[in-house]
Parts: structure tokens; sequence; C-alpha cells
């Protein structure tokens, strides 16, 4: 029994592959495994989530440091976000994938340095895999 066009309304989530799946029948099925499930939307994310902490107290550094990330000529000082001001997450290398070297500077601590953060790509929808880290810095003086 054919579908009046008019309860066939596509809404762009995860119900309307469901729903085509039980309610269409023949060459029409097959266009609605062609939208998008919500799962998979296209979403723009950071690659590096970095924290800065005292490495004694680990308590969060106020947004006094500097966050470097760097891969071959890239370099990028990352942008403090967060909803916390006295709490900032570092975020960069906005969906861009490769092997980065982190650098972070406080004034009245030590320069901490890490290599290696990888971000990748992967999942079913294939979204980014961004590095999170918390680097514990060490004050100059105690």
């Amino acid at each position: 029994m054919p579908i009046p066009m008019s309860r066939f309304i596509l809404r762009l989530n995860a119900r309307v592959i469901r729903t085509c799946a039980a309610l269409v029948t023949g060459w029409a099925l097959s266009a609605c495994f062609l939208l998008p499930n919500e799962d998979c939307l296209s979403i723009g994310s950071y690659g590096v989530m970095v924290r800065v902490v005292d490495a004694s107290t680990r308590k969060p550094i106020a947004p006094i440091a500097t966050v470097t990330i760097t891969e071959a000529a890239y370099t990028e000082i990352l942008r403090e976000s967060g909803s916390k001001p006295d709490d900032p997450v570092y975020m960069g290398a906005n969906e861009r994938v490769g092997m980065y070297d982190l650098r972070v500077e406080a004034p009245g601590y030590v320069t901490a340095t890490r290599n290696g953060l990888v971000v990748r790509r992967g999942g079913r929808c294939n979204h980014l895999q961004p590095a999170e880290v918390v680097v514990g810095l060490v004050a100059t003086t105690p």
C-alpha cells in the first residue's frame, strides 16, 4: 500500500532513517539511506585541548599560560576557552589531524613540553579524536 507524500515528512535526524526503513518500500527505500544520521553530522572540533595546573597543588593556573603547538612548519598559540575563567581549557588545531609538540609557559613556572600528541580521525563517523592533556607546571620558587 503506497504511503501518501503528505505523511512522508523528512527531518534530518536518526528517526528519519528508521521511519524510511519501516514505511517506504521499493526504490524509495534506497533514497532514505542517503540521508545523514544525526550522529554523523559534520561538526567542527578542536584537535588539541590542554588544561594547565600547578604541579604541586593540582589547582588550575589562572589564565596566564601561553600554550603553543607545533607540527613541522605549522605553529599555533592555543586559545583559552571554557565557561570557567579561573579554570581555562586551551584549545587549538581546529579540524586538523597530525602529531604535535606542545609547549606551555607561565610566569613563575618552569616551561613544560610534551612531544608526540596524536590527533586523528576515526570511529563510525570519522570524527576528530582530540588529544586531551593536563600539564602540571612546576613553580620556579617554592
